[in-house]
C-alpha cells in the first residue's frame, strides 16, 4: 500500500487500540504532555526494547560502566523508569532522585547527571548562589531530556560553564521510547532510523514538507512493538535534514533540535513564533536566569510580553532595567517585533507543572 494513503494515528486512537488489544502489558504511564490524561501501555518487551535504545544513546555519549550516573527526573516518568534500566544494564553505578542539589553532586561525584534542560541550568545556578563550584568535579557529561532546548547552543554553553560538561540531547516519546540523540558536534539530534521511518509534515495539514523547511514529526515504527506507530504524528516541530552531517552520521537529523510542540505556536502581529525562538534569544543573555511567556489578547489580536528572571547578584534598578533593555533591543533585532520585557522577582518564575515541565508559555 502506498504511504499517502495509509491514514495518520494519534495518541487518542492508540490509546483507544490498547485498551481493547488485550496485550500482557506490563507498565502504564502519562506524559507530562498535553495528553497526561492519556495511559500510555508497554508490554514486557517493549520495556527490554526502551532500555536498549537509552543504552545506544548514553554509550552514543561515551558512558561506559565506569561511570557514576545521576538520574534526576520524575521518579513516575517513563523516560526516568528506561534511562535507569539502561544505566544498571550497562553496569554504571546509579543514584536516583526528584531534583538534584548541589549536596548531591558533592556526595555522589556522579560522572554523568540526566535531568531536564530546565532543572539542570537550576542546579547550576544555585552553585553559583552557594559559592559551590562544579566545574573542578567529576561530571563530565550532562543529559538532557524531557523538554526542547537541550540543542540550544545558549543552553549548552551555560552547562558547560556551570559544570564543565558536555551535553547530550535525547529527544524520548512516552509513546515510542528514545527517537533520536544529540549530535557529538552538537549539530541537532539524529534520528534512530533503524528503528523508525521518519516523515515530516505541513503543522496545518497532512502534505509533506520540503527538507530544511519546519514540520510536524510523523515516526512509524520499524520494530516489532506490543503497539505499533503507524504514521503516528507526534506533535513535535522539527527541521529535518538529510543532508551528511559534519560528525560523519549518514541519519537524518532534526538540525538544531526538536524545536517545541504544535500547541505551542504563537502568532503575534503576523508572525508565527515559538518558545523555542524566544528562549534561543534570552539565552544569549548570562544576566538572564530564567524567563517566561505571557500570551494575551489586544482587540482581537494576540500579544506577547516576555518576563526574565534576573541573576540574584543583579540589584540595583538601574542595572534591572538596563538588562531588560538589551534583552527588549535583541528581541526586536532578531525578530522584527516590539515585545515588552518586564523584570521578575528573582525565584519568581521557578515554578513547574504536575509533570516537572516549566511553565515558560503562559495564555492569559
Amino acid at each position: 500500500m502506498a504511504t499517502d494513503v495509509i491514514p495518520f494515528s494519534s495518541r487518542t486512537q492508540l490509546a483507544e487500540r490498547q485498551a481493547s488489544s488485550g496485550q500482557p502489558f506490563v507498565r502504564e504511564s502519562y506524559s507530562p504532555g498535553a495528553n497526561r490524561s492519556l495511559p500510555w501501555r508497554d508490554t514486557r518487551d517493549d520495556l527490554r526494547w526502551r532500555a536498549r535504545a537509552w543504552r545506544t544513546a548514553l554509550e552514543a555519549g561515551g558512558v561506559t560502566r565506569a561511570d557514576r550516573v545521576l538520574h534526576a527526573l520524575p521518579s513516575a516518568s517513563a523516560v526516568a523508569q528506561d534511562c535507569w534500566s539502561a544505566a544498571v544494564e550497562l553496569g554504571a553505578r546509579s543514584l536516583a532522585t526528584e531534583l538534584a542539589t548541589t549536596a548531591d553532586v558533592l556526595r555522589f561525584r556522579p560522572t554523568v547527571l540526566v535531568s531536564t534542560p530546565t532543572d539542570v541550568l537550576r542546579l547550576g545556578q544555585a552553585a553559583v548562589e552557594q559559592n559551590v563550584v562544579l566545574t573542578d568535579r567529576s561530571l563530565a557529561l550532562v543529559v538532557v531530556t524531557g523538554e526542547p532546548g537541550g540543542s540550544l547552543s545558549g543552553i549548552r554553553r551555560r552547562i558547560a560553564e556551570h559544570f564543565g560538561a558536555r551535553c547530550l540531547d535525547v529527544y524520548q516519546l512516552t509513546e515510542a521510547g528514545v527517537v533520536g540523540w544529540g549530535c557529538i558536534a552538537g549539530d541537532g539530534i539524529h534520528l534512530n532510523e533503524d528503528e523508525f521511518a521518519v516523515e515530516s509534515i505541513d503543522p496545518d495539514g497532512d502534505r509533506p514538507v520540503d527538507d530544511a523547511q519546519m514540520g510536524e514529526l510523523v515516526i512509524s515504527t520499524r520494530t516489532a512493538r506490543g503497539t505499533p506507530l503507524v504514521r503516528y504524528r507526534t506533535g513535535d516541530l522539527a527541521q529535518i535534514s538529510p543532508a551528511p552531517c559534519v560528525c560523519g552520521s549518514a541519519s537524518v537529523r532534526a538540525a538544531g533540535g526538536v524545536r517545541g510542540r504544535l500547541s505551542d505556536r504563537l502568532r503575534v502581529r503576523g508572525i508565527e513564533l515559538l518558545p523555542w525562538t524566544i528562549e534561543q534569544i534570552v539565552r544569549r543573555h548570562p544576566a538572564v536566569v530564567e524567563y517566561r511567556l505571557k500570551v494575551y489578547q489586544v482587540r482581537g489580536e494576540s500579544e506577547l510580553g516576555v518576563q526574565i528572571e534576573p541573576d540574584g547578584a543583579i540589584a540595583s534598578e538601574g542595572d534591572l532595567a538596563r538588562v531588560a533593555s538589551e534583552v527588549a533591543a535583541d528581541l526586536r533585532r532578531s525578530l522584527g517585533l516590539r515585545l515588552q520585557c518586564d523584570v521578575a522577582v528573582p525565584g519568581s518564575l521557578n515554578d513547574q507543572d504536575a509533570g516537572r515541565r516549566a511553565r515558560r508559555l503562559s495564555r492569559q
